[in-house]
Order: C-alpha cells, then structure tokens, then sequence
C-alpha cells in the first residue's frame, strides 16, 4: 500500500454510539439474492469487512487504518474549527477489495491535481469544505489506477450542475460521486466521474432533490443508489444511481436524516454494509443519510436458510423498527439468529420470567401451587394500577392465567407476591444479562421492560434441559403455559401455534401422510410459549409504534430406527417499535400483519426434518 499523506490538524476522540434504535429502511425494488463482483467499490456486494466512525481526527483514521488494515472508501467533514472531524467509512483492503491508494485532508485544488498526476491516481471518494475565510479544501480518496481498476477518470472542481453535464458528455462518462459545497453564498460542486465502459449499467444523477422525489426516481429507473450527497444550503440531497437491469441488483436501503445509532440499527438489521455517508447538524448531535448494499455472505445463507427465509417475512411490506429472531437446538447448535442481543420491548411475553421464579419457590419448597394468593380483580386486559383486591385464589390459577390468557391482573398478583427486585435478581443468576421487568406489565412506563432473545433463549434452554425444575416441575411449568396444554384443556391455544400453524406446516410437509398420521404426530410434539404484545399511540391512536415478541420451548419427534425420539428447540421472535402514521382500531399494520405470518416459521423446518424421518414427510 502506498503511504497515506495528511495535512495535520488537532487531535478530536472517537464517540462510537451503542444501543440501537429503530429506523427506516428505503429497499431498492429488487430484493433477491444477488452478488455482484465489481473493482468499484460501491458497486461491488462481495461481502467484506467494514467499518464506519464519526468524530474520527486524521489521527484517528490513520490508527484505524493500521488496526483494521482498513482503506478509506468514503468521508464527511463534519467541522472545521476547532479541529477537523471526520465520519469515514472503510472496507478492509484484502481480497477483491485490496487495491494501492492514497487518502489527503485539507489538500487544495492545484494540489490534488498533482497527487493525482504523480500517483497515476484516479479519486473514490472527494469532499470539499471551506478552512475559513473561503479557502476551499478537500478530503480526498485515491486507489492506483492501474490493472483491474484502471479505467479513464476526470475530477472536477468549482463547477455548476450544468458544467458537470457537461463535462459527461464531453469526456462519455458517468458519475461516481457528487459533492456539493457553499463558496461566495452559491452552491457549487465538486466531481468525480469515469468513462463508460461495455457491460456498464445505465447511470443517473440528480440534484437538489427530497427523498420522496429520490425514491420516486429509483423506481421509476429500476436503480439502486451509490451516492447521496446532502445540500446544507437548502436540506435537499443529489444522487447517483446504477440501474439494476434484466439481472437486478443486490439488496440496498438508504435513509436520510437519523441518528449514528439508527445508522447501525439499520446496517445490522439488514446485514448491510454501508457505501457512502453523509453527516451533518442536527438529530440532537449529527444527523446522518446513507446507502447500504446487502453484505451478507452467500455460505452463511446456504447453512443456515432460516434466517434469510424468516427475515424476509418480517421485514416484509416496508415495515420500520427493529424484528429479530432466533432458533436454538437444546444443548446443541444455534440454527438462525438476528439481532438476538438486541434489547426489545418484551410486551407480555416477559411474564415467562415470573412464571419460572414462581416454580422455582414451588421447587424449594417456599410455596406450593396450592397456595392462596390475593386475587385482583382489574381484569385480564387491564392496566392494573391501582390494584383491586377481591378475594383469595390459589398460587396455581393465578399462573395459568397468567400464561394461558396474559391475565395483567394476575400478573400483578405474581409480581407483587415475589417482587419485580426479586424476580430480575433470579433472572439475572440464571445468566439473563439484559431482563428486567420495570414497570407495572400492562401499564406501560416511562422505562419499558427489557428482555433479548439470546436471554429468553437461556431462560427456556435451562428449564427444558432439566438445569432449574425437576421433572415433575418442568411438567407444572409447562402446563400452565400457552401451548399444547393449553389446547388440550380449552380447545385452542393463545397465540395459535399450536391449533393452526403447526397443523398446517405438519399438512404441508406431508401432503401424502393421512389425517390421522398427521394428527398422531403432532401429539407426540410438545409445545409452550409466551407471547405478547403493545400498541402505543399519539394523536387519538392516528400514530402508533407496535411491539410483538413471543418466545417459547418446542419438542419435535424424531425417528431412529422407527422409534420417535424427541428433540427440543427454543425459539423467539420480535417486532420492535414500528410505526404506523394512518392507524385505526380495524386496520391490519404491516407489523401485525409480518408478526402473524412469522410467527411460528421457525419450527418449519426442523418440523419437516422430523416428519421425513419418520417416513411421513419426501
């Protein structure tokens, strides 16, 4: 690698965000599998490492180039004085993505015309900002132009829309990224663009445009974007798109005005990789719009389809906010995760949690299911605040309540009965690292309650393993939940896993398998869950932000010999803060709606594995 050449400034330290918060996701139209191997960096979807910093010093990336054997892809100037401060986006420079470059800060014009001259250079990246008193500077990315990347390359400075026009059609190329910048109260622009070559796809550029215009365009070209340059003197954005043609192009999302921690939520919620940024005032801090290209690698899909397969559904239809899943063999290997380590607002489905503390004290012969209990009488849908006392019941009826019907007020009478401390203590012994209840379930709070699918994941894994009940315990636990049990004794069960989803999965997988075949291998299942969910509005309910999670334990038979054996799973889903800006109490929102087909996709597989084996299922 050639050595990188700065203009020195002050040293600024790196601020590096951390919980994730929801965003929105703008998908390009094609949304199918598609990888493209291309020397250009932002049209290119080969996975590859990747990192993006704000508040990064030239210090800073010089350290993180080194650390990470990283390459300078793309930068904003965030600010000038006191010091300079970067957002800078890298690629790991190896593989198909190694390629001799440069990078300059603060360099002038005449300069930057010589590095390119003297380097046999062609730029990736070029940003200009004004150093004060209307000295126009530039950050500016550089790779070798030579080999597979060389191709004709023009940079221009100080020009009009019109000149850039221009200056493609004089020299037939195509844009590879557009800097827009103030100098003397006018906006002008800084450009980089290459020749146009065979096998090419269709370019368009656009200025001073909104993102309901931009997306508009994409699908009007059937294009992704590559570039997305944010205009200070007027909040619009100019773009740059590839035409995704007959082939189609890999997965994209773009967004515009979030928060750094949006920024990630997005990248990880969509296994994306970020191609271009720009940051600029505003959101409490900075502000950030960006474009995304799907970096999820093909072998991981191939072994492990059912995260790509039930991602894909609750993602469906535009949804926002943050979805995750997660399959777990007992004892054995993690079968698909998303966002498992996210902590979502688990709705009712934490009351799992004061469920398996109340066994616990049955188990250590602190109580018995037999036990009598203040009953309140709020109501099953209720808010139980203040809690309306009526007579005494016993321990075990509040519990299935609770867990057959998400009863709020016999969960108050759980909680109150053992304490949320208490209860969040064993959770976090049991190694549930990020669980809390906090505050009243069914009212909402000002803090919600917490829980990850990793968390409910160990929770369910050490009651079906036998770490935390015995046996005879294990079966009160179950029973008492939503599921086969519940079933069996009410003729459906809450969520409706088990009286519809896995019928018709089971029908599914073994058209040729009679009724009664099918029928006697469901009851050789055994199933229990706890699901939930919370609808929070503004504006008479006009706006709302939704909140769906159930997660549970599952045993699937499977057959050796021609002897059923059992294996177990467990198993989580959510939907977290998606907003729905035209709510009614009759309309079905896209989450609601992603949340109930999903909802027990995860068993699918492993179902069908299990009926094949036993010879019901091709």
């Amino acid at each position: 690698m050639l050595s990188p050449r700065t203009v020195s400034y002050a040293f600024f330290s790196l601020v590096v965000a951390s919980q994730l918060i929801p965003a929105r996701a703008d998908e390009s139209p094609a949304q199918n599998k598609v990888i493209v191997n291309d020397p250009d960096d932002r049209l290119s979807s080969v996975p590859t490492n990747w990192w993006t910093y704000s508040h990064q010093s030239l210090q800073d990336v010089t350290n993180t180039i080194s650390a990470q054997n990283a390459r300078v892809v793309d930068f904003t100037v965030e600010q000038v004085a006191p010091s300079l401060t970067l957002t800078v986006t890298y690629v790991e420079n190896t593989g198909p993505y190694f390629k001799p470059w440069l990078w300059y800060a603060g360099i002038d014009a005449p300069g930057l015309a010589n590095a390119i001259s003297t380097n046999n250079a062609r730029l990736i990246s070029l940003k200009a900002f004004d150093a004060g008193g209307g000295q126009i500077r530039f950050m500016a990315a550089m790779i070798v132009n030579a080999g597979k990347d060389a191709k004709p390359s023009w940079s221009y400075t100080d020009l009009t829309a019109d000149q850039i026009a221009s200056n493609l059609a004089a020299n037939n190329a195509r844009l590879v990224q557009i800097s827009s910048y103030l100098s003397g109260g006018k906006t002008h622009y800084a450009a980089v663009m290459v020749g146009v070559a065979a096998g090419d796809p269709q370019f368009w550029w656009y200025t001073g445009q909104t993102p309901a215009q931009i997306t508009s365009l994409l699908s009007a070209n059937n294009a992704r974007l590559i570039d997305l340059d944010y205009t200070s003197s007027d909040g619009s954005y100019n773009a740059v798109m590839a035409g995704c043609g007959t082939g189609g192009c890999p997965a994209s999302w773009w967004s515009t005005g979030q928060t750094q921690s949006q920024m990630q939520a997005m990248a990880m919620q969509n296994a994306g990789r970020i191609i271009h940024t720009a940051s600029y005032a505003g959101c409490g801090g900075l502000c950030f719009s960006f474009v995304l290209v799907d970096n999820s690698l093909p072998a991981l899909d191939g072994a492990n389809p059912i995260t790509s397969r039930v991602g894909q559904l609750l993602r469906a239809g535009g949804i926002n906010g943050v979805q995750g899943l997660y399959l777990k063999q007992v004892g054995g290997p993690v079968l698909a995760n998303l966002l498992e380590s996210f902590v979502y607002e688990p709705a009712s489905s934490i009351k799992v949690l004061a469920h398996l503390y109340a066994m616990t004290q049955v188990q250590n012969g602190a109580a018995t299911l037999a036990d009598s209990i203040q009953q309140y009488t709020n109501g099953p849908e209720s808010c139980p605040d203040p809690a309306q006392p009526g007579g005494m019941e016993p321990l075990s009826k509040a519990l299935q309540e609770m867990m057959w019907h998400s009863d709020n007020a016999r969960t108050r009478e759980i909680t109150d009965t053992y304490g949320d401390s208490m209860i969040n203590a064993f959770g976090l012994s049991i190694g549930m690292q990020n669980t809390n209840i906090n505050h009243i379930i069914g009212c909402g709070g000002p803090v919600p309650d917490q829980l990850t699918l990793a968390d409910a994941a160990v929770l369910y894994e050490n009651v079906a393993s036998g770490t935390l009940l015995t046996p005879a315990n294990q079966t009160s636990f179950t029973s008492l939940m939503a599921g086969k049990a519940q079933f069996q004794a009410e003729g459906y069960d809450w969520t409706h896993l088990w009286d519809t989803d896995i019928p018709a999965m089971i029908a599914q997988a073994a058209p040729a398998a009679t009724p009664t075949q099918r029928r006697d291998y469901q009851n050789m299942m055994n199933l229990a869950y706890k699901a939930g969910n919370y609808v929070i509005c503004s504006d008479s309910c006009g706006h709302v932000a939704e909140y769906y999670a159930i997660s549970g334990w599952v045993e699937i038979p499977f057959c050796s010999g021609g002897t059923p054996s059992p294996q177990d799973y467990v198993f989580g889903i959510f939907v977290h803060g998606a907003t729905d800006n035209s709510y009614n109490s009759t309309k079905t929102t896209v989450a609601t709606q992603n949340f109930l087909t999903a909802k027990g996709e995860l068993l699918r597989e492993q179902i069908t594995a299990g009926l094949s084996s036993c010879g019901l299922a091709p």
